[in-house]
């Protein structure tokens, strides 16, 4: 329950409008229509006014082999796509050109902790129509990815054993949903290694922002990838840029609270950086995971942190766009509810706020 204005409201409330937090320029976030699926560690990316949600664990032990699209104009979800075959389900680099093609980059087949592939995929939304690109270099858990000036950057991401961070940097040139060379090309390694990070491009710069070292891992010999999840994580709110042409990452100010799996939920907003939600804490005893509701505000130009208000509960891994000064917050994991941010169930809840 939320109370706000001396009443209390469930946030289940269709079509209900609340203010969120403390802070003057808080979010009003209001109900939207839910995801066909409620699923987690699921892929976005937004082409117009469409926004793929793509793949994604429905449990741990289940994976979804489509993605849903939502129409961020009439709010509705509209459309349904099979993925490949020998396509990633979760864990994916994913970006696209925002007009017309989406690229998926290895990730994890298949359910619990089973391996990750080199498999690379482009998606037509006109043609309707997948086409392979050439296997990235190792198969990585979730690195980050973005398309700039024609090449396409994935950074970072968990090795081969899903647990140990990588700092390593390949990109790939492409053109119209097509490689343009046969491998991809080393370059310049993030300073500090990690995985579950946002990044984002603003003004020619790519910037990275926090992530975690450590993982679940698989069980020794277990035959269908079983999870391990008695393992410790570190989380960081270091930020780093890079300019184009430049051979150097460039250290910015730290996020006021350090955060993963933001991967689709960090948002280009003009000059500005916007991060709804993520996981801040891996207890060592418990192995429980505690998420935050907070969406921290970066400004690129002033190199400065603020905090823009609050999502309606605390959430992990949700898939965000942008169309016409719309945000729209769909599926992750969300918290056990008021004062237990520990990370409770997955779910397929949408939400919508007017940012000015």
């Amino acid at each position: 329950m939320l109370r706000f204005g001396g009443r209390h409201f469930s946030w289940r409330d269709i079509g209900l409008d609340w203010a969120v937090g403390p802070f003057g320029r808080g979010l009003r976030w209001r109900s939207a229509p839910p995801c066909p699926e409620a699923r987690y560690d699921a892929g976005g990316a937004q082409v117009g006014r469409w926004l793929f949600v793509i793949a994604g664990y429905g449990s741990l032990d289940e994976v979804i082999g489509h993605a849903d699209v939502l129409d961020l104009v009439t709010w509705r979800w509209v459309d349904r796509i099979r993925i490949p075959d020998a396509m990633a389900h979760t864990h994916s680099a994913i970006a696209s050109d925002g007009k017309r093609h989406i690229y998926v980059v290895s990730g994890q087949r298949g359910a619990q902790c089973r391996p990750a592939v080199r498999d690379c995929f482009s998606y037509d939304t006109e043609r309707r129509s997948w086409s392979g690109l050439p296997p990235y270099p190792h198969a990585r858990y979730a690195p980050t990815m973005q398309l700039w000036n024609g090449r396409l950057h994935v950074v970072g991401g968990s090795m081969e054993d899903r647990h140990t961070p990588c700092a390593r940097h390949f990109s790939l040139a492409v053109e119209q949903g097509r490689g343009t060379e046969d491998a991809w090309r080393e370059e310049v390694p993030v300073p500090l290694a990690a995985t579950h990070r946002g990044s984002a491009l603003v003004d020619d710069t790519l910037y990275l922002f926090g992530g975690q070292q450590g993982d679940f891992a698989a069980l020794p010999d277990s035959p269908d990838g079983r999870c391990n999840p008695r393992t410790r994580e570190t989380y960081f709110g270091e930020v780093y840029a890079l300019k184009e042409g430049e051979s150097r990452w460039r250290r910015c100010a730290d996020m006021p609270i350090a955060v993963s799996h933001t991967d689709f939920s960090t948002l280009a907003w003009g000059t500005s950086v916007l991060l709804f939600g993520g996981q801040v804490r891996k207890d060592p005893e418990t192995f429980r995971y505690t998420l935050t509701d907070v969406i921290q505000e970066y400004d690129t130009r002033a190199d400065r942190w603020s905090i823009r208000g609050r999502t309606p509960f605390g959430i992990k891994f949700p898939i965000c766009g942008l169309q016409d000064g719309w945000i729209c917050m769909t599926t992750g994991q969300r918290d056990k509810g008021r004062g237990k941010p520990t990370a409770g169930k997955i779910i397929n809840d949408s939400f919508r706020a007017r940012i000015r």
